[in-house]
């Protein structure tokens, strides 16, 4: 697994398994783990976004760091991530399994769960079903093509919900 190097991002869409694998990643690796939605939303909201120019600070004061596991998109800041990082992993299981995953999540109440935002009013919603369902798509083809941009990545797709210890050992 050193092979992956010692900045590591995981990107895919909502509900993958980004931050679960982030966590299991860390604790294999021993590196530290940071989550985007974290970055990006106010705790104790009900998700409500930081401004961007906020966000753009706090991504890039993590992506200067000597080792990290980033998890989360956010496009606006992808190209500094991707400039830093040793590692993509993309997770691009198909998008029914993850809209249950995000409602069984929700509906059993999973507050502490890797990457939850600290204090969230609200777990599920429509408009994260939605985003899903018809921005990822879009958002896949952008990410593809900014890929390409940066020859010294390893890059690991998955098209199914995977373990650290299973599928990257």
């Amino acid at each position: 697994m050193k092979e992956l190097g010692k900045r590591i991002c995981i990107i895919g869409p909502s509900n993958s398994g980004k931050s679960t694998l982030a966590q299991e990643l860390g604790r294999l690796l021993d590196l530290p783990v940071f989550h985007l939605d974290r970055l990006a939303h106010k705790p104790y909201s009900n998700w409500e976004r930081v401004p961007d120019d906020e966000f753009v600070r706090l991504h890039d004061d993590i992506a200067v760091q000597d080792d990290w596991i980033i998890d989360g998109n956010y496009s606006v800041a992808m190209p500094q991530r991707f400039a830093r990082a040793d590692t993509v992993i993309w997770l691009d299981p198909p998008l029914f399994g993850c809209i249950i995953r995000y409602a069984m999540r929700s509906l059993m109440g999973a507050r502490t769960r890797p990457g939850g935002l600290d204090g969230a009013k609200k777990e599920f919603g429509l408009g994260l079903v939605k985003f899903t369902l018809f921005n990822y798509p879009r958002n896949k083809k952008r990410y593809k093509n900014l890929l390409v941009q940066f020859p010294h990545l390893k890059i690991y797709r998955f098209n199914r919900m995977i373990k650290a210890d299973r599928d990257l050992v």
